[in-house]
């Protein structure tokens, strides 16, 4: 469902009414305006064999699609420009509360140009790492957060956004797009200091497409991950929950870099992913104990999916993680099936097996996204859901 809303006033005198009806005419000309209210809520149940060393059964929230209302707008500038807009929050709808640290548009906040050669958007923004990318994933498709690479750290779930950054996408040339984003740190008598720069690449066709994608940002302690004091000062501790990757955010760097490709055919879709993540120049802290240099993460992600009717999309995923001292992998099965052309139910299994030492140094622990870490190597997690679009 959308709402536009117009911004036209009503006529009050009857004697002007001709001549207002002639200015809105020429006005909306060259100057058509609309804005489109859109979101997503989502709920549910997951069990989990073992978070922290126990069984759970508990409510889970846009575990497939985080839950938002958005807001999202264009003028109509004359000559093929328009001015356009976009805002949008990330709300829990279990509890009301605001996602993303409390923001109130954590998702998104943009302003910007489109015209025929091009979009350039500023504000808060995703990167084309995750938009060219993350759209192959089954955790974008269907299997939401619990499917996602093992701590997400190639931001396929789009983890990280950035803040005051400047996006050109340019228009589609016979399904050929690319995005570049720049991100300035703003610190002041430092220019390196939190800058992050992305570019990404892609072509899709009748039957599949082929993309690649490009992030490297500074202090991801305070640009990625949301911590407030930078590796080496008084009081820092990791920002990042999981030991996936919690022992490497004090690195100077990070830098991810991949590749994917899919295929569709008579309601199969295949898809392949790899990415490779690289913590440059770790500093060890209390909390970061590695021994510095580089830690990186190599992860491929093959899925498939199928609709064995127009309700009902079927899906099945392997994804395998090598870390610098741990490995991971992980099994994703699911079922989504559409009640209306808005809601839907779904059904996600996911199982984890961790080998190694993990980037706190300690024996590697299955994690799967969005849940507590296991006690052991092995993690199970069966969600169920319910999700209306409007």
């Amino acid at each position: 469902m959308t709402t536009h809303f117009s911004r036209r006033r009503p006529l009050h005198c009857a004697a002007t009414a001709a001549s207002a009806a002639l200015f809105v005419l020429a006005a909306d000309a060259h100057a058509q305006s609309s804005v489109t209210l859109y979101g997503i809520v989502e709920d549910g149940l997951v069990y989990t064999n073992n978070q922290k060393g126990g069984a759970t059964l508990q409510a889970t929230t846009g575990a497939t699609n985080t839950s938002r209302v958005g807001l999202r707008g264009a003028e109509d500038l004359g000559g093929g420009y328009r001015a356009v807009f976009t805002l949008e929050n990330g709300f829990d709808a279990s509890t009301g509360k605001l996602g993303q640290g409390g923001l109130l548009f954590g998702r998104t906040a943009s302003v910007g140009i489109a015209s025929p050669y091009g979009t350039v958007t500023a504000g808060r923004q995703y990167e084309p790492v995750s938009e060219y990318l993350g759209s192959l994933s089954s955790a974008l498709q269907w299997a939401g957060w619990t499917g996602a690479h093992p701590g997400d750290v190639d931001n396929m779930q789009s983890t990280i956004r950035f803040n005051n950054s400047l996006e050109y996408a340019s228009p589609a040339w016979n399904g050929f797009s690319f995005k570049a984003m720049f991100a300035p740190g703003g610190v002041a008598g430092s220019f390196a200091r939190q800058r992050a720069m992305s570019f990404g690449a892609g072509w899709q066709g009748a039957f599949g497409g082929v993309s690649a994608a490009y992030l490297n940002l500074n202090d991801p302690s305070v640009s990625a991950y949301g911590g407030t004091v930078l590796p080496g000062q008084t009081g820092y501790a990791s920002p990042v929950a999981s030991p996936i990757y919690s022992g490497y955010a004090s690195a100077d760097t990070l830098q991810i870099v991949g590749a994917g490709a899919n295929v569709t055919l008579a309601g199969l879709r295949l898809d392949a992913i790899y990415t490779n993540t690289r913590y440059q120049n770790v500093q060890p802290t209390a909390t970061t104990p590695f021994r510095g240099g580089t830690a990186q993460f190599n992860t491929v992600e093959v899925n498939g999916s199928y609709r064995f009717a127009p309700q009902l999309l079927t899906g099945a995923a392997f994804i395998y993680t090598k870390g610098e001292t741990a490995k991971y992998t992980q099994i994703n099965l699911g079922a989504d099936y559409s009640l209306s052309r808005r809601t839907d139910i779904g059904l996600i299994g996911v199982w984890q097996h961790a080998t190694g030492t993990d980037s706190t140094g300690k024996a590697a622990v299955a994690d799967i996204a969005s849940l507590s870490a296991s006690s052991t190597p092995n993690q199970v997690a069966i969600r169920l859901n319910l999700r209306h679009r409007f």
